[in-house]
């Protein structure tokens, strides 16, 4: 049983008290407090995988998937990975929906970094319903909700405070108002009035790096003047929109146990649903919006297909993974190593089609050809060509290539991407080798290397890879920083596939002139 079959499956106790034909909702959230990221993404689709699992298993039953953005949160910091930081930090403490867009593209920051995740999902054609806070709280959708937890707010504050630093509990309130004069968070609640549904606040709070302005008020908490703070945000979704299933963040495990404990307190059904690891950028740091770490989802597409991303997704969530421009090529050869044995993914191949309909597929959900990414960009380094059809052509005339007719459109997408990899990655990040630092014994295996590949066969990857071996060690030398050397000479690139594979796909000729080329002392 694959995990999301897993999770589908703690959905179905739900349904012995579903009231009548109510769907069943599935919800996933995205604060946009900065450009999306892949675990931004990650969240929607593998949402989605559940999804669909869930109506496999129950088709009679009607589902929703809510994709919830939180553009009512303010910011406390400025981005390091946007522009115009004067300008946000003028806004700080403001909610995201009323800060301007630093991009001048948008009606407000918010806006602009929830339309970039819906162009993401868009383009895969995800079936998600999308809600904001701005609109639910301004729309008086909340309003019953933010009454309801008024009303049980000693009930709450008992499962919160505990939760709390000792110098947070004395101001800590379940409520935020906006203040009605500078139209910040930077407010301290006074005193709550459940019986007319409203609340006092002093605007005397210090915000992330926004200060109070000193206005004192009474204001209803309906209508879009007051949210509920960070640890009650997601039990107020959850009753309100009658929320089954969610999955989180290990992150946010606390808040999602709070969440439940205030649900059962005010006499609602917490929804399902379990955590999953968080994406590592490839120092080990957590990835965050904020400080723009890992790889951008724009970059990933543009030099991966699209599928690529959602095979890398189908991997357990349990488990933490180091995302970065490494982990689009090794993803990349997995999903042609899944498209080649297709007929053994079958169910797989069918539920990323299902869950993602809108995605181009030249593939066709098949793959014949015995070529890979890896392989095509160290190619495209060692051709220096910038035509995708020269590449094609340099690879149907190799003889050591089965290159199927049914995937030379794929192919020739794969040879772009592995250019626009080598282009905007390679060459950046991959520093070139500097002939003055290689040693003697380096220099001499070179000469060994290119003498022997005179007189050797070039039609056996296998030989010419136990050949570059066999040198390394007749000149002492270590593997590692040999092979890295022999990628570097023969691509630009320090790494790259077997190094037989590779030789055998530029040939004797090519070969000898690159190895030729390094200046000798």
């Amino acid at each position: 049983m694959q995990w999301w079959e897993k999770e589908a499956s703690l959905v179905e106790p739900r349904l012995r008290n579903r009231a009548g034909d109510r769907p069943v909702v599935f919800e996933t959230g995205y604060g946009p407090s900065g450009l999306p990221h892949l675990g931004t993404f990650a969240e929607v689709a593998r949402t989605c995988f559940v999804q669909r699992a869930f109506k496999a298993a129950h088709p009679e039953i009607a589902t929703r998937i809510i994709a919830f953005s939180d553009d009512m949160d303010g910011l406390r910091s400025v981005p390091e990975n946007l522009p115009h930081q004067e300008e946000i930090a003028a806004h700080l403490g403001r909610p995201l929906s009323q800060m301007p867009d630093p991009f001048g593209e948008a009606e407000s920051f918010s806006a602009h970094m929830i339309g970039k995740l819906k162009d993401f999902l868009q383009t895969y054609g995800f079936d998600c319903e999308f809600l904001s806070s701005s609109e639910c709280y301004n729309s008086g959708r909340f309003d019953e909700g933010l009454l309801l937890l008024l009303n049980h707010e000693e009930q709450i504050r008992n499962i919160v405070l505990p939760t709390l630093q000792p110098e947070t509990r004395q101001t800590w309130s379940p409520f935020l108002p906006i203040c009605g004069e500078c139209g910040r968070y930077t407010t301290r609640v006074t005193a709550t009035i459940p019986e007319e549904g409203a609340l006092e606040y002093t605007c005397d709070q210090v915000f992330g790096g926004a200060e109070p302005c000193g206005h004192s008020a009474r204001t209803p908490i309906t209508g879009g003047r007051v949210k509920v703070g960070w640890k009650i945000d997601w039990a107020l979704r959850w009753i309100v929109l009658g929320v089954d299933y969610e999955m989180f963040g290990k992150d946010l495990i606390e808040s999602a146990d709070i969440s439940r404990k205030i649900c059962k307190a005010v006499g609602h059904r917490a929804p399902v649903g379990s955590f999953y690891e968080l994406f590592l950028d490839e120092e080990g740091r957590k990835i965050s919006k904020k400080i723009g770490n890992g790889i951008a989802l724009g970059e990933w597409l543009s030099h991966a297909p699209d599928d690529s991303i959602l095979q890398f997704l189908t991997k357990q969530p349990r488990k933490a993974r180091r995302i970065g421009h490494v982990l689009v090529g090794r993803t990349t050869d997995e999903f042609l190593n899944l498209l080649r044995k297709s007929e053994d993914n079958e169910e797989m191949l069918k539920m990323l089609a299902e869950c993602a309909p809108a995605t181009p597929r030249t593939h066709r959900w098949a793959f014949k050809s015995d070529v890979d990414f890896s392989l095509l960009v160290s190619l495209v380094g060692a051709l220096g060509v910038t035509d995708p059809e020269s590449v094609l052509t340099f690879l149907k005339d190799n003889e050591s290539l089965t290159i199927a007719s049914d995937d030379e459109d794929f192919i020739r997408e794969l040879i772009q991407f592995a250019m626009n990899y080598h282009r905007e990655v390679i060459a950046v990040t991959a520093e070139p080798l500097d002939p003055s630092t290689l040693e003697a014994p380096e220099l001499a295996a070179l000469e060994a290397l290119r003498a022997r590949l005179e007189a050797i066969p070039f039609d056996d990857p296998a030989e010419l890879q136990n050949l570059t071996y066999a040198i390394g060690k007749e000149h002492a030398l270590e593997l590692r920083p040999w092979f890295g050397v022999l990628y570097s000479v023969l691509t630009g690139n320090p790494t790259g596939p077997r190094l037989g594979t590779l030789l055998r796909m530029l040939g004797r000729q090519r070969a000898i002139e690159r190895i030729a080329a390094i200046p000798r002392a």
